[in-house]
């Protein structure tokens, strides 16, 4: 129906044949088209002022989808948002549950930041798209950014590096530390700074990493400030001046880092002080905020909390004279006014269970931690051990904050909001290409089943009032990428040519082709290869790594085998962390129940346990390797497991045993000689007094390949001497080095546990009834002792990592299940804090449910004790019995498994952990790895 083209220069006639009498039969797809025009104008016809009411009843995630539409469209949805940002959730790194009252509180243990949303219609944020954003503590929320600095200890007299998150469009920076030349005199500053904390200032675009960020130091006496100003990744720092005008008179220890957002300031709580440091954003300048002098007039030291009201007033609430108040700004006390009396404390105390009876200690055990930033009208309310609450000022509503895997809301909970204006509607561009809208709200979100999709079509699922139906998201990308694929190929408009016009003939129609069919036509084979594709290669690499995320491990390996730039981009998804694959041990007998004599240890193969028993986890054996069960499993490490022999070594006169290396991965194995006496020059002097000792792998240079280092030491004349083997495809190569003087070892070197530990970096060897443990730098190939904390001399312990890379030990001291961590501060004993109570050993034994155990306390408790810690890093500590069973004990949420006995036969010790080695040889910047 559509009229003919008018064509330029010399005109042609175009003949056309008499169609058939089928053609003229009416039929329903000759009145489509003016449908379809119908349609169109029954959109045009409507005013603006009419689809604006029509656009403001709905929703926001919607109202962003129809920005998208046209830039008519934009402009009508940027009239109908809203003016303030909203609220999604909360980021907060979760705390161990207190102890109650009147119990200790135990150490805080830094947790990794998590995201609890605020309603099930909010987005699932997470930070998982930075991988070192666990080695970094939450300090600042602000217009969709988040600021995190370094959560190890750093010397306050330096200005640590800073992380600044995007969780919305998933997009990190790493600020380095300010330049020392920032700062003329910085040299006269340096031995008298003390570094308190920082903020975010400004973001100049809601969808880009260009924003401002404010930290600050007190230099001598003084605050000085330097502010970073970062463009898309790039930064750059000015150094303040020195405020002369506010003096810091008081240790700057009791500053509190995090800092607070009000009323368009930012301000810093000082701890048992009377006043805040405030800075003004606009100015960039210090000053102090007086407490009301009431707050201090019957209590020497209140709790106060700083924060805005939901109509963007200033306001304060106290717990001063046991009661729960409400201090604004306006003319009274120094600037401020008590607004109402919220609840009295007593009253509080009502609606909490387990709290003493007393009334001054019910009182003491509650107060407020922190004013909700999201401007809900909320108070945070934290208590000795009894949980954490929320409580409404004007509804008096007090609500649980919910624990999940023993850990509670930590302090302070950071509200995040959208950046507002969003991108689509603000002033810094159409962001059409990212979909950001169906990502980020989650009411549309990308779901891939088999690497085959990537073939033929990503579908969209909606879950939302206006996403019930599939939609084509190649047809999708085609509409707004392409003008030369259309939607149905048989309607698409003739092409103009250039130059002479030719004749064009049209053959008369059949009967067949005219006959009425659905207006939808299915495109030929090729035309449906070549659109499929287009649809990959429109998709930005930011849009596949997104995509890419989303696989499971064994669908992305496959994914990097087809061409170099999915290899490259695969590279990005990994997991910087090589996945576990399971645990090999050494099966043994179930020994006797208590009191009879454990029985004689009888050497078993070694066997796997895959870590999850599903179909996809690999079935590993050493069936490959005949002459294994000849020898005993000594270390795992990067792929790669250590054997010696199993019969009865002679430690003592200078022998030193062959090795047998396998990889059950490539099922390669090799043979490793004893190294050769002519590696020590002096050989004849030592053999007599060498007593062999062990052996542990150090590095693995090829994923896929035969090429590592291990080594093995003994004891000459007191002294430890290590072998170190290059091995190389099979040949090996033995270097000895000199004796290690300044380590001497003045006991009987049998006292010395054979297997070695993997944690921190190192390579830890256990003494049985010492206070010290031998350790190996893999990097110095160096000796050292390690001290225990003297509270354990006399007690079990074992040494590994925490989950999070730490050095710590599990012990069953004071009949309790301790976990001390490495660190200096208060309570420190030889480098060591006691970071947490694990369990009470007799809780334990009534938990776990074994059975028979005796009733007496204190043989219940010498009959269990821990016999590792679990090299995979999965926070589980492996427990011991006596002839009971052997069980494993998550630490974060007390959950007892019973390690399970097969053929009479239970696990043994130890039970290493088993890693695949990383990164894939598919994925190495080396072109043998594939």
């Amino acid at each position: 129906m559509a009229p003919p083209r008018k064509s330029a220069g010399k005109k042609t006639k175009r003949k056309t044949k008499t169609p058939s009498f089928s053609t003229l039969a009416s039929s329903p797809s000759t009145v489509e088209p003016q449908a379809a025009a119908a349609e169109t104008s029954s959109i045009d016809v409507l005013t603006e002022f009419v689809l604006e009411d029509i656009l403001r009843r709905l929703s926001l995630a919607d109202l962003l989808r129809a920005a998208l539409a046209s830039h008519r469209w934009r402009r009508l949805a940027s009239r109908c948002l809203p003016r303030d940002p909203p609220l999604l959730g909360y980021f907060f790194h979760p705390a161990e549950v207190h102890v109650p009252f009147p119990e200790r509180d135990p150490k805080i243990v830094e947790t990794p930041a998590v995201f609890a949303p605020l309603d099930a219609s909010s987005p699932r944020l997470s930070l998982d798209f930075a991988p070192d954003a666990s080695r970094f503590l939450v300090y600042d929320a602000h217009q969709g950014l988040l600021l995190l600095e370094p959560s190890e200890s750093v010397p306050k007299v330096v200005l640590p590096r800073f992380l600044v998150l995007d969780p919305a469009t998933r997009r990190r920076t790493v600020l380095s530390p300010p330049p020392r030349d920032t700062v003329p005199d910085d040299r006269r500053w340096r031995s008298s700074r003390y570094y308190v904390g920082s903020a975010l200032l400004s973001r100049a675009h809601p969808s880009k990493l260009c924003f401002e960020a404010v930290c600050f130091a007190i230099d001598g006496g003084h605050p000085r400030a330097w502010v970073a100003s970062v463009d898309d990744g790039k930064c750059r720092w000015r150094a303040l001046p020195r405020d002369e005008q506010v003096l810091v008179d008081f240790d700057p220890y009791w500053f509190e880092g995090r800092a607070v957002r009000a009323a368009g300031k930012i301000y810093w709580h000082i701890c048992q002080s009377s006043r805040l440091l405030v800075l003004d954003p606009s100015t960039l300048r210090f000053s102090y905020l007086p407490a009301p002098n009431e707050l201090f007039a019957h209590n020497r030291n209140p709790k106060y909390r700083i924060g805005e009201t939901p109509d963007g007033r200033l306001c304060l609430v106290t717990d001063a004279e046991q009661q729960l108040q409400l201090w604004v700004r306006g003319k009274g006390d120094k600037g401020w006014i008590m607004e109402r009396k919220i609840v009295d404390l007593l009253v509080l105390c009502d609606k909490l269970r387990g709290l003493p009876v007393d009334p001054m200690f019910r009182t003491l055990c509650v107060w407020p931690s922190d004013m909700d930033a999201g401007r809900t009208g909320k108070v945070f309310i934290k208590t000795w051990g009894f949980g954490r609450f929320s409580f409404h000022m004007d509804t008096g509503k007090m609500e649980l904050l919910s624990t999940k895997r023993g850990k509670e809301y930590g302090h302070p909970m950071f509200a995040y909001f959208l950046a507002w204006p969003p991108a689509p509607c603000g002033v810094g561009g159409f962001a059409r290409s990212q979909f950001t809208c169906f990502h980020f709200w989650g009411q549309c979100f990308c779901m891939l089943s088999p690497l085959t999709a990537f073939l033929g079509k990503l579908r969209v699922w909606g879950y939302g009032p206006m996403c019930d139906k599939k939609i084509d998201f190649e047809n999708l990308l085609f509409r707004k990428k392409s003008k030369h694929h259309p939607q149905n190929p048989t309607m698409a408009p003739p092409r103009k040519s250039a130059g002479k016009k030719t004749k064009r003939k049209t053959k008369t129609p059949s009967s067949s082709t005219l006959v009425s069919s659905p207006p939808t036509v299915e495109p030929q084979p090729a035309a449906a290869a070549a659109a499929a594709t287009a649809s990959i290669d429109v998709l930005t690499e930011f849009v596949l790594e997104d995509i890419l995320r989303r696989l499971s491990l064994t669908d992305l390996l496959r994914a990097a085998l087809a061409s170099h730039r999915w290899r490259r981009l695969v590279s990005r998804c990994l997991p910087r962390a090589p996945p576990l694959l399971g645990y090999f041990f050494h099966p043994t007998e179930v020994p006797p129940p208590f009191p009879e004599a454990d029985s004689k240890i009888q050497h078993t193969p070694a066997v796997f346990l895959p870590l999850d028993l599903d179909a996809s986890a690999p079935r590993l054996s050493l069936d490959f390797a005949p002459d294994a069960f000849r020898f005993e499993l000594h270390d795992s490490h990067q792929g790669l497991l250590l054997l010696e022999p199993s019969e009865r070594i002679r430690r003592a006169g200078g022998s030193l045993p062959r090795f047998l290396v396998l990889d059950p991965a490539t099922r390669r194995r090799v043979l490793l000689p004893p190294p050769p006496p002519d590696t020590v020059p002096d050989d004849r002097r030592w053999r007599s007094s060498r007593y062999y000792v062990g052996s542990a792998l150090l590095s693995r240079t090829h994923p896929t390949k035969l090429c590592f280092e291990a080594v093995c030491f003994a004891i000459d004349g007191g002294h430890p001497r290590a072998w170190v083997a290059s091995v190389h495809d099979g040949k090996c190569s033995w270097r000895a080095l000199p004796r290690e003087e300044d380590v001497l070892v003045d006991f009987h070197p049998y006292w010395f546990e054979g297997r070695a530990v993997h944690a921190a970096g190192k390579i830890y060897w256990h003494i049985c009834n010492s206070w010290r443990l031998l350790v190996l730098d893999p990097s110095t190939l160096r000796f050292a002792y390690l001290p225990v904390p003297d509270a354990l001399s006399e007690h079990k312990y074992r040494v590994g990592e925490t989950p999070d890379g730490r050095l710590c030990m599990v012990t069953d001291a004071e009949e309790e299940l301790q976990l001390w961590a490495r660190g200096d501060g208060r309570g420190s004993d030889n480098g060591w804090v006691l970071e947490k109570i694990i369990v009470d050993l007799a809780v334990f034994c009534d938990d776990a449910g074994v059975p028979d155990l005796p009733s007496d306390p204190t043989y219940r408790t010498h009959l269990v004790w821990p016999s590792d810690m679990d090299a995979g890093r999965t926070g589980k500590v492996f427990i011991k019995t006596w002839g009971f069973g052997r069980f494993s004990f998550h630490m974060d949420t007390g959950k007892i498994e019973r390690l399970s006995t097969k053929r009479g036969k239970e696990y043994g010790h130890p039970i290493f952990a088993y890693f695949l080695p990383w990164p894939p040889a598919a994925l190495r910047s080396d072109p043998d790895g594939r």
